[in-house]
């Protein structure tokens, strides 16, 4: 069951999107601060797309030092970097080129590769070897799908149950298809956890996991331990699931 949260209601996605990119500038320029760089990992979808285009299209390149911040992704499809499903394209394309970020500080998923077993272990020795040993992403971005997934972590699938691997092989999705993701392992250890969800289409999942009945439902399992956690929600979908903003910065089951 999910401990207190941080709840944030915008208007509609446009401003969700917009949200989104002002707490990845807090939070990146807070770690900057703090310890000379910043680590992120990145989420798909049309909402993160919106949230990078206004980071690369706002007032934020001028308040952000984009070339201290490393980028990794949370999850992506077994598709070549020029895909259009790739979340990586995605990234690049909305943000990353127009920020001139260095392309050794971007750190792809090659879900893509032959073996993926060997690409999951691949990435974290990157993970471990940039972020730490014990990482701690400074930010993880993520969102929530209909079915209560997050990052690629679907109802029943066995990366689930992974205790101590970071990354792991998962599949599924629209498009059924051999994916790469984040377990809850390494979400669990951030500093900061932002879900970003909207439409109302989601409103039954969201309602389950702020009721506390959706054992089942992965997103109801990232927990930060040590880390703030916010959703960033859109009203037609806070009002769907009966959810309401916090107005002390904590929400209380």
């Amino acid at each position: 069951m999910p401990g207190d949260r941080i709840i944030k209601i915008a208007r509609d996605a446009d401003e969700a999107a917009r949200m989104t990119a002002a707490e990845f500038a807090r939070i990146a320029g807070e770690a900057i601060a703090a310890r000379g760089r910043a680590c992120v990992a990145l989420a798909g979808g049309s909402t993160p797309r919106a949230a990078y285009e206004s980071l690369a299209g706002g007032g934020f390149m001028d308040a952000i030092a984009f070339s201290n911040i490393h980028f990794f992704f949370g999850d992506e499809r077994a598709v070549p970097p020029a895909d259009a499903d790739s979340n990586y394209k995605m990234a690049l394309d909305a943000m990353l080129i127009k920020l001139r970020v260095p392309m050794q500080q971007i750190h792809r998923m090659e879900a893509d590769a032959p073996d993926i077993e060997g690409a999951a272990n691949r990435y974290e020795s990157n993970i471990r070897s940039i972020v730490g040993a014990s990482p701690a992403f400074d930010l993880i971005l993520l969102g929530m799908g209909p079915d209560g997934h997050t990052a690629s972590l679907f109802p029943g699938s066995p990366a689930l149950a992974e205790s101590s691997r970071l990354v792991a092989p998962a599949f599924g999705g629209p498009k059924p298809m051999a994916r790469l993701s984040f377990t809850f392992p390494l979400i669990n250890t951030a500093r900061n956890v932002v879900i970003t969800a909207t439409g109302e289409a989601k409103s039954a999942a969201l309602r389950r996991v702020f009721s506390g009945s959706a054992d089942d439902l992965p997103v109801a399992r990232v927990a930060p331990a040590d880390g703030n956690m916010t959703w960033i929600l859109d009203a037609p979908l806070a009002e769907a699931a009966g959810v309401r903003a916090t107005e002390s910065g904590e929400a209380r089951d």
